[in-house]
């Protein structure tokens, strides 16, 4: 009382990173633009847009997942992800210990969950021997509040379905699942994503044979906190 305390240190860390230039498009020629019978330029622009996003999602998958902070089956001693095997399931014993492990280093939740990806055939296996614990979304406080593809919370785990997740290669295709908490890691992008159609004619194009649409993007991924 009535006493100043000793200031404490504050450390501030910075991380960087180098942006990546990604790309796609297609050519379209002349006579399919007059046969088609669909808006096929509109089409091809949709899944440009969709491939877009699944190559910056493997972006971020591919730096998440170069982490050190692992959880392994509890079947079979792993250390290493190529020694994964057909019989290490996922169970909601490993996810309640994935829950543990974040609590343990104070990882900040999100919204008082932490998140995890996870491919349908994982949440498949999961759903079924984890029935009783497993929370239904629209059982939720507030189901209002998804993320997407989000479909059920199981231990303080919300947990996001997502068929674009980044496989191993072991003695069996291993599908990772990511736990994540808050601040985890950040994206940044250099330019936001444009898209480019060049019409027929356009170019070196003598006789107005192509057209073509196609985006781009300078974008990056870090691991911003490892106990996350």
């Amino acid at each position: 009382e009535g006493t100043q305390p000793t200031s404490t240190a504050f450390t501030y860390t910075t991380i960087s990173t180098t942006p990546t230039q990604y790309g796609i498009y297609v050519e379209i020629s002349d006579r399919l633009l007059k046969a088609a019978p669909t808006k096929i330029l509109a089409n091809a622009g949709k899944e440009i847009g969709s491939n877009m996003a699944r190559i910056v999602d493997q972006v971020i998958q591919t730096e998440i997942m170069a982490g050190t902070n692992v959880v392994y089956s509890d079947v079979s001693v792993n250390t290493v992800r190529t020694d994964i095997a057909t019989t290490d399931l996922i169970t909601g014993t490993i996810l309640a210990k994935a829950h543990t492990k974040l609590s343990s280093v104070d990882a900040p939740t999100i919204d008082g969950y932490y998140v995890g990806v996870a491919h349908p055939f994982v949440l498949g296996d999961l759903k079924i021997q984890s029935s009783g614990a497993y929370i239904e979304f629209n059982k939720y406080a507030t189901p209002d509040k998804l993320f997407k593809g989000e479909i059920g919370a199981l231990y303080g785990v919300r947990l996001v379905s997502s068929s674009n997740v980044q496989t191993f290669t072991s003695t069996t295709t291993v599908y990772p699942t990511l736990v994540m908490g808050a601040g985890a890691y950040g994206v940044t992008e250099w330019s936001s994503l444009e898209t480019i159609y060049k019409p027929l004619g356009s170019g070196a194009d003598a006789l107005n044979q192509v057209a073509s649409v196609g985006a781009k993007i300078d974008f990056a991924a870090k691991r911003l906190q490892e106990n996350a």
